[in-house]
């Protein structure tokens, strides 16, 4: 196998991860039931896309929450630093292969 496909194998998996932890979070977070809000964690998208730009691999990510209040939701739970830490572990690794 080579390094870029490791790498993408590695960046798919980091994504997945990132997004089933996001989802996860929204799920748990989302109101309770009798709220109007409360179908509004299921509204929310997740994607991940990779290109290949000078012969390396750019993640692009992205989450599109349904409302204001739930995206500060996310950011008090810590999530983009928490997925940052995650990448730049990862980098770290994929540099000492």
């Amino acid at each position: 196998m080579t390094r870029s496909r490791i790498l993408r194998a590695a960046l798919i998996g980091v994504a997945v991860t990132l997004v089933l932890a996001v989802g996860g979070f929204l799920w748990w977070a989302q109101p309770q039931p009798l709220l109007p809000e409360a179908n509004a964690a299921l509204a929310s998208t997740a994607a991940a896309s990779f290109d290949e730009v000078d012969g390396k691999t750019r993640l692009r990510m992205r989450t599109v929450l349904p409302t204001v209040e739930q995206l500060e939701r996310v950011k008090g739970f810590g999530a983009v630093e928490l997925g940052q830490q995650t990448l730049g572990k990862l980098a770290d690794y994929l540099t000492r292969m």
